[in-house]
């Protein structure tokens, strides 16, 4: 039983880890936001900004997931042999 609980606690670790990724991106979005409002005039520039920065965030979220899935095969094939 005891096994199957830090199984989860370990899941749930490595899937909220880049939390502060999210945040990031989020924060992202407001700012695009308040400053589209204030200067109208620069929207393309802002929105190309914008684009890229979040494209990297999300590049790095993805490499988070992907070494998570290697990691939790590696728990699986190490810990669940029949």
């Amino acid at each position: 039983m005891f096994r199957e609980i830090r199984f989860y606690d370990d899941y749930t670790d490595a899937v909220t880890a880049p939390w502060w990724l999210f945040c990031l991106l989020g924060l992202n979005f407001i700012l695009l936001g308040v400053l589209i409002v204030i200067f109208p005039e620069l929207l393309a520039y802002l929105a190309a900004a914008f684009l890229l920065f979040n494209g990297l965030v999300l590049l790095l979220v993805g490499w988070k997931f992907r070494r998570f899935k290697k990691l939790y095969r590696g728990w699986r094939e190490t810990r669940w042999q029949p």
